[in-house]
């Protein structure tokens, strides 16, 4: 898959996990955890991903409600849902 904005490695994999976590699961997002050992990194690396994926404008991350810290929810708003699938 080719992401419009330049990325490096890294953006790409933790994006495509989220997109491919989100199609096998009616469209919850993975969470932090989920990502990081998917994608072999720890929290602050995702968190630092997530941001970076925020600021190129291929994911939104809404505002958590009152009482919650952080806010799981990841809305997928540039690129592709369809992947190309593994052969």
């Amino acid at each position: 898959m080719t992401i419009s904005v330049r990325t490096i490695p890294t953006h790409q994999r933790v994006y495509e996990f989220i997109v491919a976590y989100k199609r096998e699961h009616d469209g919850n997002a993975p969470t932090m955890q989920e990502i990081g050992d998917a994608c072999f990194l720890g929290k602050t690396t995702v968190f630092f991903h997530l941001q970076q994926l925020e600021k190129h404008g291929l994911i939104r991350r809404p505002e958590p409600k009152l009482g919650n810290r952080y806010c799981q929810k990841i809305e997928i708003v540039g690129g592709h849902w369809n992947l190309k699938e593994s052969q």
